[in-house]
């Protein structure tokens, strides 16, 4: 709840961060060369922190606290300092080298382009640093079930990025929103490490690089780093890719991710987050059948609370983008090709929201491999499907069934709806590859039958909803103002959704219910 809540926020302000950036820059080569900056920052995060450390330290701080409490926090500092080391040292290499790497991952940009893309990268390099610190400090605080400090620090991050626009970039220009995003670096930061302290972190100069229990960590991070790298691989790629498409491309994907990421981080990335540490304490203490039992409950609820989102935001998604994006500097023809976007990815919400499930539960059974085989499988078919989808949109017959079906008839390129369309191809492969090779591992961890009917009920649910609100803003009420069409069709929607869950007899419900109820007493 607390971790839900805070994305709620942290997305609202994101969604305000995005029309600040729309209204200034709208779809233009600036804001394209901001996007196109993050991807080395994010290269460096993702690996070796999402996808290294953050991982790996959780499972082996629960082992090393339930052995010995004394050495625990010797064994966190030399994480801490080995891998800070190791981040900073990786950052300077990328700021020597970012011309190259900027022209490498998007030689269709201009040289002015290149130029920002650059220095903004340079800027922006100071961020993995600070989010590195960060990892070891959310890793205890999870394991402490701490997750107020961990819950406000994007808050303050997306708060840094807001700051950077409104004040720095009337100064600075686009450069402004680039320090906004280190000045939110710092106090996601800041705000975790009282937290820490007050859980008995204590900060030493331990470094040992050699140390077996860090040897341990590696090896079992090793995978999960070549997974995380052929992530990033795959931005990359089509980064490489919308750069050659038409002017504002790389903005209209990104924009289109941050909206149809929130329901994920929200309700996926929160619950998972919440559940990892509970997954390996009851790995670690061979309790399967609990074990099960968690992972079954866990995911019904994921997929209880996302479904409504995604069939929401497919049905009201011109409203969305009509309140956010459509001002300023931001043009019609971007946002008609920024819903069809949308559009397509809102078809794989609740695949991509169980996959921050079913990963975490590879990772508390100490599995890396497996999930890391199957990322570079998807990222291989990513990268086709990209290649294949955004030819196949700029010919005869799927553009003419795209332009027909979004009204895109105006659009001279829409080959950025291939992306959309080979991510979504991707990430399906991505949830059924996941699933399989869960039950294969230990089919006890996975009550096939308990998800299947929870799930379809939750489907069925969300199909009465849609129609609904689809028939009720079809033939009587329509908004002229987003902002009231999105409040109300989100509230009529869920009052729909939540009677035809109780009719249908879903036990989310009732899990809902005791989650809402148990976070009201304990506060």
């Amino acid at each position: 709840m607390v971790l839900a809540v805070s994305t709620v926020v942290s997305g609202l302000l994101g969604f305000l961060r995005d029309w600040l950036l729309s209204g200034k820059f709208g779809a233009s080569p600036e804001l394209d060369a901001y996007f196109a900056a993050f991807r080395i920052p994010d290269f460096i995060f993702g690996v070796l922190v999402y996808g290294g450390i953050s991982v790996v330290f959780l499972p082996f701080f629960a082992e090393q606290h339930a052995k010995d409490k004394a050495r625990v926090w010797e064994f966190a500092n030399n994480v801490l300092n080995v891998f800070l080391l190791t981040i900073i040292a990786v950052a300077f290499c990328c700021f020597l080298f970012a011309p190259a790497l900027a022209k490498a991952m998007a030689p269709g940009f201009s040289a002015e382009q290149l130029e920002q893309t650059v220095f903004l990268t340079r800027v922006m390099l100071l961020s993995p640093v600070f989010f590195g610190i960060s990892s070891i400090l959310s890793g205890i605080l999870h394991y402490f079930n701490r997750f107020l400090s961990y819950g406000i620090a994007p808050l303050l991050y997306n708060l840094g990025i807001i700051f950077g626009i409104i004040i720095l970039t009337p100064v600075f220009g686009i450069a402004g929103v680039a320090y906004g995003v280190v000045v939110g670096a710092v106090f996601y930061c800041l705000i975790q490490l009282p937290a820490a302290v007050n859980a008995g972190f204590k900060y030493s100069f331990v470094f040992r690089p050699f140390d077996p229990l860090l040897l341990k960590a590696f090896l079992l991070m090793l995978p999960r780093i070549f997974s995380s790298a052929a992530i990033q691989f795959e931005y990359i790629v089509l980064l490489f890719i919308a750069s050659g498409l038409s002017t504002g491309s790389v903005t209209i994907f990104n924009f289109t991710n941050n909206i149809y990421l929130l329901p994920v981080t929200m309700i996926g990335v929160s619950f998972a987050t919440a559940a990892f540490p509970v997954f390996s304490k009851l790995f670690a203490e061979s309790d399967f059948s609990e074990l099960g039992r968690k992972f079954s409950s866990t995911f019904r609820q994921v997929a209880f609370l996302v479904i409504p989102f995604g069939f929401l935001m497919w049905l009201l998604r011109d409203l969305i983008i009509a309140l956010i994006y459509l001002h300023g500097r931001f043009s019609p023809d971007a946002a008609l090709l920024m819903s069809a976007s949308l559009a397509v990815v809102c078809l794989v919400i609740l695949f991509f929201a169980e996959i921050q499930v079913i990963y975490r539960m590879f990772f508390a059974l100490k599995d890396t491999l497996t999930p890391t085989a199957i990322t570079a499988v998807c990222v291989i078919a990513t990268i086709y499907f990209s290649f294949l989808f955004v030819d196949l949109a700029g010919k005869e017959p799927l553009e003419g069934m795209l332009s027909g079906a979004f009204g895109l008839g105006t659009i001279q390129d829409i080959r950025i709806i291939g992306l959309s369309l080979a991510y979504v191809s991707a990430i399906i492969l991505q949830f059924f590859l996941s699933m399989f090779f869960l039950i294969k591992r230990n089919h006890r961890f996975v009550r096939v039958k308990e998800i299947s009917l929870s799930v379809f009920k939750s489907l069925l649910a969300g199909l009465v909803m849609a129609v609904a609100v689809y028939c009720s803003h079809a033939t009587i009420l329509h908004f002229r103002q987003p902002f009231l069409g999105l409040a109300f069709y989100g509230l009529f929607g869920a009052a729909v959704y939540l009677a035809a869950a109780a009719i249908l007899r879903c036990q989310e419900i009732d899990a809902l219910k005791d989650t809402v109820f148990g976070f009201l007493r304990k506060s």
